[in-house]
């Protein structure tokens, strides 16, 4: 065995483990005798340099490349002298780990191609995709650089690495994040406002999602969408009479899941048209309308000026509105109806009502024109008015555009009652109340006179007037402005201060609590003769 006692020996080298590195392998020998000191050397194939030192039987080299072949020695030295350098060992760094590393997401098809660069020739590729809770999927290729996963669980964030294989080692790429396709709505209603006819769709949902899309759909022209955040969407533009069916989708970026289940909803049913109403005259009128093939029983609605509101239901194209108030205006429209909602009116015709009788009647009595003035309260909805003053025997009447009129040629001692009724130019309201006009008195009859002898006074009697509470004689003097008077509840009063020789023209006046009779009878009173001379 040779001492080497002037050059160290030559190192035995062991082994050089890379221990599925990329960067460094460790290089092991075994000790020569005058060595203190080794040096290890490793050489890739286009002849860059590696190295490391020890005291002792091993060292790592780092620096180096991943996937690249080398060869290591070593040396060994007595700090002035070195060994011949050891036999060469060849060995290979670990695969180098895949890079750029993109996840495209197929949110139709549901699945995720993973791409990679830096693909080697050898080796396998595993792609890995791993949620929060730990559980994986993946896909393989040795051929190319990409692969497909399928199926993924919706509504999940993944951390995607790529993954070389060799026969002993694994290089794994740096992670990046890729979100699943977002899960779809669940339990979806639909519902419709009676009131405004909107659309309102609620749903549940497991994972939350960005924002959520409704497609509301009649199978014919284009549908309507619905945007939201939230977990429920209202919109409005619906055809009525429509059945709409309805599916939400949850939206992630630019993803969208599957749609939801279908859900159903009836709209509105349509209004009505060519409604008419009949005017009766009474406390009814008929409504018509043409059928709306969406309803399914319709309900007619009035609605006067004052607030009063009627209404009836059929099946049919024909109610009776019952109960209208005399003198309203009543707007009347129908809507139809189903099992869910009573629909919009469509347009609305308006109804006049039979004038009210009119109220508030009054009369004045003038008797000595024989006439009264009658007047009353305005009627709404009101053209004209006749005024009626009747008794057994006679009746007068009288027509007046206004609220008022006048009635003549009424006779003294004769009651009546007044009515009046008003016309809207088709009915005619029920007569008033009745109102009772009494009687003027007539004239007294049967006038006599009788002069005291020895005195200027003369009695003055007469038959009684029917209805009269007093009495009044007035005596006008021939050709002068004398007058002589007097008064008296009973038949008969006495006038002084008559002058002698004088002619005087009597005048008796019936007179009650509203008015005096005429006075077109009259006698002649001569003084100095005990009885009258007729006219």
């Amino acid at each position: 065995m040779q001492s080497c006692r002037k050059f160290p020996c030559t190192p035995t080298i062991v082994s050089v483990s890379a221990e599925c590195s990329q960067e460094s392998a460790r290089i092991n020998w075994t000790t020569s005798i005058g060595a203190i000191f080794y040096i290890a050397v490793v050489q890739d194939l286009d002849g860059n340099l590696h190295s490391c030192s020890s005291g002792g039987t091993d060292c790592l080299v780092e620096g180096l490349r991943c996937a690249q072949n080398y060869t290591a020695h070593v040396t060994g030295t007595n700090l002035k002298c070195n060994s011949s350098t050891s036999e060469e060992i060849a060995f290979s760094t670990a695969p180098c780990p895949p890079d750029n590393i993109e996840a495209f997401r197929d949110c139709d098809a549901n699945h995720a191609l993973i791409v990679w660069q830096n693909h080697q020739s050898t080796g396998i590729y595993t792609a890995t995709i791993e949620d929060q809770s730990g559980a994986q999927l993946t896909c393989n290729s040795n051929t190319v650089n990409n692969c497909k996963i399928r199926d993924l669980p919706c509504g999940k964030t993944y951390s995607v690495t790529v993954t070389n294989s060799d026969e002993s080692c694994l290089s794994t790429s740096t992670p990046i994040s890729m979100d699943s396709v977002p899960c779809g709505p669940e339990d979806v209603e639909a519902s419709i406002d009676c009131a405004t006819g909107k659309l309102t769709m609620t749903w549940n949902i497991t994972i939350p999602a960005e924002n959520y899309t409704a497609t509301i759909s009649r199978g014919m022209g284009q549908p309507i969408h619905c945007n939201s955040t939230e977990t429920q969407c209202t919109t409005g533009g619906l055809a009525c009479g429509s059945t709409y069916s309805v599916t939400v989708m949850s939206v992630t970026g630019s993803c969208f899941s599957l749609p939801s289940p279908e859900a159903t909803v009836q709209t509105l049913p349509c209004p009505p048209t060519g409604v008419t109403v009949e005017t009766t005259c009474t406390s009814s009128a008929p409504v018509s309308w043409v059928a709306s093939n969406s309803a399914e029983y319709y309900t007619a609605f009035a609605v006067s000026g004052s607030g009063h509101t009627l209404e009836c239901t059929t099946n049919e194209t024909l109610c009776n509105l019952y109960g209208l108030r005399c003198g309203e205006v009543y707007t009347i429209g129908v809507a139809g109806v189903n099992d869910n909602c009573t629909g919009l009116q469509g347009d609305t015709v308006e109804l006049y009502t039979v004038p009210c009788s009119p109220t508030n009647v009054s009369s004045q009595l003038d008797c000595l024109a024989g006439t009264a003035h009658l007047s009353w309260a305005p009627s709404p909805n009101a053209v004209d008015y006749v005024a009626v003053i009747n008794n057994t025997e006679v009746s007068h009447s009288c027509f007046s555009l206004t609220a008022n009129c006048t009635i003549n040629n009424l006779l003294c001692d004769n009651s009546y009652e007044i009515f009046v009724d008003t016309h809207d130019g088709n009915c005619v309201s029920p007569f008033s109340s009745p109102q009772r006009l009494g009687p003027g008195p007539c004239d007294p009859v049967n006038v006599t006179t009788v002069l005291q002898c020895g005195s200027d006074a003369a009695t003055v009697s007469w038959n009684a007037s029917a209805g009269a509470t007093a009495y009044t004689v007035l005596a006008y003097k021939y050709g002068s402005q004398y007058q002589a008077s007097c008064w008296a509840m009973a038949t008969s009063c006495q006038l002084d201060g008559l002058q002698c020789g004088a002619i005087y023209n009597l005048t008796v006046l019936a007179e009650d609590t509203t008015c005096n009779s005429t006075g077109e009878n009259t006698t002649i009173l001569m003084t100095g003769n005990h009885k009258s001379i007729p006219p």
